[in-house]
């Protein structure tokens, strides 16, 4: 068996195939089958120059338009098992500091960008902290409970970063709690679990360092980094384990973290790499995400305890697939995935989400090639050139970091996550 103790191998299915349709983006599914995403419907915005966008259920073969505020565009991201549907929308008030328009795609000509929740034919707007604008983006920004997490600005004046304060927030059925900072003015939330326990990445004071953040009651606590200036918690378990990924001293080198009851661990990267980030853990302590060369090749990873794996050497049968960045794993092992599929080559634009499906156990082969990968040195030549989250004194800010985390997202940019900026 697997050293890490991993007995599980993969199958692969092509998310872009499956849906036949690559204008349409799910980004959330429940336990009845019903997706929340989101279709363009061929019109190009006037003012962003982008698709137009509809928030849309898909539920027993029918697709509904949940339509926006008034505005342009919209995208469901969550769906609950209650068939409450969270997401954005634009109104029709022009908003100079529209998060959407402005703050993600760099547009001064938007409008207001507001949170809804749609239940029952229902489209609510649940408000703001104070500011003109709210957001919820993410698949992990609605629990069991009916609890809503997202961001919002807090005051319309422009700040140290360029924008008004934007403070994460939790919604808890009746009104919208400001979850704070850690002293900066720029703060977002990246998972919410079934315990309204928040996690994501806050601006310390003067805005020149973010930091992982875990929320829980009303305290937001510091996780820290390994020495660096920057990091980020992307996900939490209903126990309270959080992931993401923080630098080291020089902001050269992250390596990707768990941390559970004040301890942070090093998960480190797949041998030969030097770099590396978690995006995902469930239930059963189960991690994965990226890792790579620290802004050049990246290749998915799943840690289990001990030693990172390639995701790739876990994959049967093997499918020519490059999987290079794993941002989802559910509590049963399934896998959401972005990758290049055969004949596509780094850098272009033509890469795929994909499904990975527990399937069995690891057999004699697929051990052998993972001995074989851990008594290398250099890294196998199978990785892809792609983003790996890269922070340098006097480099990208956290404005421009979630830019690039929110255009991939939404298939803004037309290109996916694993392709070169």
């Amino acid at each position: 068996m697997l050293s890490n103790g991993s007995a599980e191998r993969w199958s692969i299915w092509d998310h872009c195939r499956l849906l036949k349709a690559t204008a349409a983006q799910a980004l959330g599914i429940n336990d009845r089958g019903e997706v929340a995403g989101t279709s363009t419907n061929g019109k190009i915005d006037p003012i962003l120059n982008t698709p137009e966008g509809r928030a849309v259920l898909w539920k027993k073969g029918t697709i509904t338009n949940l339509g926006t505020f008034g505005g342009t565009y919209s995208a469901a991201a969550s769906i609950g098992d209650r068939g409450q549907v969270v997401g954005f929308a634009l109104n029709s008030v022009p908003d100079l500091y529209s998060i959407f328009g402005a703050l993600f795609l760099g547009s001064p000509n938007s409008t207001q960008t507001r949170a809804f929740l749609w239940e029952d034919g229902r489209k609510r707007d649940l408000g703001t902290l104070g500011g003109p604008d709210a957001m919820i983006f993410s698949t992990g920004f609605l629990n069991k409970r009916g609890q809503v997490a997202g961001v919002s600005y807090t005051n319309s004046t422009s700040g140290p970063t360029g924008f008004p304060t934007l403070d994460p927030f939790l919604w808890d059925g009746t009104k919208m709690i400001d979850l704070g900072s850690l002293g900066g003015t720029f703060g977002f939330g990246f998972a919410l679990n079934n315990h309204a326990q928040v996690v994501g990445t806050s601006d310390t004071e003067g805005d020149m360092a973010s930091h992982p953040f875990f929320w829980d009651r009303g305290l937001m606590t510091d996780l820290g980094t390994f020495g660096g200036s920057f990091g980020e918690a992307d996900s939490l378990n209903d126990a309270g384990e959080v992931v993401g990924g923080s630098f080291f001293a020089g902001d050269e080198i992250q390596h990707a973290f768990l941390w559970k009851h004040g301890t942070i661990t090093d998960l480190s990267v797949i041998p030969g790499d030097r770099c590396s980030h978690a995006y995902s853990i469930n239930a059963n302590r189960q991690i994965v995400g990226l890792s790579g060369q620290c802004g050049s090749g990246i290749r998915a990873f799943l840690w289990e305890g001990g030693e990172m794996v390639d995701l790739n050497d876990l994959v049967r049968p093997k499918s020519g697939v490059n999987l290079a960045e794993a941002w989802l794993i559910t509590d049963n092992g399934e896998i959401e995935i972005d990758g290049l599929p055969p004949g596509c080559e780094s850098g272009d634009v033509c890469g795929h989400p994909y499904l990975l499906v527990p399937n069995g156990v690891c057999d004699d082969e697929c051990e052998g090639n993972l001995a074989a990968r851990r008594n290398t040195a250099s890294a196998p030549s199978h990785i892809v050139s792609g983003v790996m989250p890269k922070m340098r004194n006097g480099g990208p800010t956290a404005v421009e970091r979630l830019r690039t985390l929110i255009r991939s997202q939404l298939h803004l940019s037309g290109r996916s996550r694993t392709s070169a900026e």
